[in-house]
């Protein structure tokens, strides 16, 4: 029998090396060979605006208009729980280390883009449920989420339907807004280049040229682009 599980048993949000370690209050299950995770990932550049918007249990200095530039000043302490607190360099170090982490996981875990679950959902999806055992729905069977799937306490305003979403996750001037040409340097050398060119998260001086000349879209939005 398989259990869907809304987070894993260490707690969605926290650290991947708690597994086995740690266990979040809601969790019946102790397990943890008996879990898949399946770890969304999300664009660095949109993901540290979103930290913006609602840093959750990261608290840093650097929250003015125009955040999260300069990115070098986004020092970040995160409370995973009361007492205990992670301190990264900036906004792209925190990405980097989490996301590696699970990377480079022993165990199986499914990584997914947030961009394919929000251009391409179906088939998406489908490789997600069939690597983990299931039958996927297709076709009219396929339900799609339009609202929010955020809510309740925590959750700021219940973020954006998938309109909102399509609209601003396929703009390159959304992408690349109020980042500078300090802020492109300082994310080139810092971020986890191996991973991002693995999730096909690209960054060059060209982008920032293209974004305040002219508008256009984003390459995450491109089914061409997709692994």
């Amino acid at each position: 029998r398989h259990a869907h599980l809304w987070q894993v048993p260490w707690g969605k949000h926290n650290p991947v090396e708690w597994r086995g370690q740690h266990y979040a209050p809601s969790s019946t299950v102790k397990n943890v060979s008996l879990v898949l995770p399946v770890v969304m990932v999300k664009d660095p550049l949109t993901w540290m605006r979103s930290m913006c918007r609602k840093p959750y249990a990261a608290s840093f200095n650097n929250r003015g208009v125009r955040c999260p530039s300069p990115v070098e000043k986004t020092k970040t302490n995160v409370a995973w729980q009361p007492t205990e607190h992670y301190f990264y360099k900036s906004l792209i170090h925190l990405w980097s280390v989490w996301n590696r982490a699970y990377m480079d996981l022993e165990t199986p875990r499914i990584m997914v883009r947030y961009e394919d679950l929000l251009f391409n959902p179906e088939v998406t999806l489908q490789k997600v449920c069939r690597c983990a055992g299931g039958i996927p729905a297709t076709g009219a069977t396929f339900r799609q989420q339009e609202n929010s799937a955020k809510s309740g306490p925590g959750h700021g305003d219940g973020g954006s339907n998938r309109a909102k979403a399509l609209a601003t996750y396929s703009s390159m001037d959304v992408r690349m807004a109020d980042y500078s040409e300090s802020d492109v340097t300082y994310i080139q050398r810092y971020w986890d280049l191996e991973m991002a060119q693995s999730f096909h998260y690209h960054l060059d001086f060209a982008m920032l040229v293209n974004h305040t000349h002219a508008s256009g879209r984003s390459p995450l939005s491109d089914a061409r682009s997709w692994p």
